[in-house]
């Protein structure tokens, strides 16, 4: 009853490994320039002649404090785009891919319903963003008390709990869209779009009056708006990210099951 999470797990895994590396190193590199960033007056003034237009690339807090230096080198855009490379890469692939390569025919055969196909492709893309989750957790947590850096690791788990459900977020996007459709450059389009335009509204919102009133139709909204490193878990906003996902999953399931498929 698990042989397609399975084979999905077993296919991607030379690619994972990759995956693993450069999350894993992108989490100890940024804390490891920690040291050098603070108390460092040459970097503020740095900072200083940024142009404000372009601050918001660097999030809401200080770059000098501890949470606003790792909002803006890991948990603002970094972590969650790569994050959403591989949920949107994934989900657009489940099964939209299945039906390009012609191979969905054969995955159809065997003794399974769509509803489970769904399920356990989804289920395996899970599974590689929880596996990336604990990696960022403990890279950045068996970082920060070696270069003396005051954050609570509770709050760490916060940002990244909430990248991990904003990733599951637009993987059941994509997912769903290509269920509905059949075609992956439409599903991952789809996903990627709307990813590209709720983080430049959330980036921009604070700066920009205008975009406050379409604030809370920006995905990232649900993940940084809150600043978790600071304020750590904001459970109303995650629970908006989960139940958005298990939506977006329902209707693949709803779309798969009645949609005629190109085998």
């Amino acid at each position: 009853m698990n042989g397609v999470l399975v084979k999905a797990l077993r296919d991607r895994r030379r690619g994972f490994i990759g995956w693993l590396i450069g999350v894993a190193a992108l989490a100890a590199l940024a804390v490891a320039f920690w040291p050098s960033i603070v108390d460092n007056k040459e970097f503020q003034e740095a900072l200083d002649s940024i142009p404000e237009g372009l601050k918001f690339l660097l999030g809401q807090e200080e770059l000098t404090s501890p949470s606003g230096y790792l909002n803006a080198r890991l948990f603002a855009y970094t972590i969650p785009i790569l994050l959403l490379i591989y949920s949107i890469g994934h989900g657009s692939d489940a099964i939209a891919g299945e039906e390009q390569r012609h191979t969905m025919d054969l995955l159809l055969a065997h003794p399974i319903t769509r509803r489970s196909i769904v399920v356990q492709k989804y289920g395996a893309t899970s599974i590689g963003l929880v596996i990336l989750t604990v990696v960022l957790i403990a890279g950045v947590g068996i970082g920060i008390p070696l270069v003396d850096m005051n954050i609570s690791f509770a709050n760490i788990v916060a940002a990244s709990i909430g990248c991990f459900l904003l990733a599951m977020h637009f993987g059941a996007l994509a997912l769903w869209i290509g269920a509905a459709t059949g075609k992956k450059a439409i599903a991952g389009g789809v996903a990627a779009a709307w990813a590209t335009a709720s983080f430049f509204i959330e980036s921009l919102a604070p700066q920009v009056d205008a975009l406050e009133s379409v604030r809370r139709f920006s995905s990232f909204y649900y993940n940084s708006g809150s600043l978790p490193l600071r304020n750590g878990f904001p459970w109303g906003h995650y629970a908006v990210l989960a139940a958005t996902a298990a939506l977006f999953l329902a209707a693949a399931i709803w779309f798969f099951d009645r949609r005629d498929v190109a085998v």
